[in-house]
């Protein structure tokens, strides 16, 4: 049985995340451009299915490689978004590699 990509049925908005593997880089880009905790949540919350530890691995791994002088900003708000997915897995190992 396929399985169905995070984004069918999720408005052209969420861009495709298809569990573990490589994140797209437009959904990296989306939850950079995220504001806030509140904002990290509510995107989130309206997308379930991507609470998943794959991506909360991946962002980790893309905070981690961005942290070296590349984009500082991008890194920690991609850390803040890994911190948001582990802490809804309730995943004390994933939330201390996001802090």
């Amino acid at each position: 049985m396929a399985e169905k990509s995070a984004a069918e049925g999720a408005g052209p908005r969420l861009p495709a995340v298809a569990g573990p593997g490589p994140v797209s880089p437009a959904l990296l880009a989306e939850l950079a451009g995220l504001t806030g905790e509140g904002e990290r949540r509510a995107f989130f919350d309206a997308h379930p299915q991507l609470i998943d530890p794959a991506l909360a691995d991946a962002l980790c791994a893309e905070a981690l490689r961005l942290t070296g002088g590349v984009d500082p900003e991008r890194a920690v708000a991609l850390a803040d978004a890994a911190r948001v997915v582990a802490a809804a897995l309730d995943d004390p190992r994933r939330r201390a590699l996001a802090a």
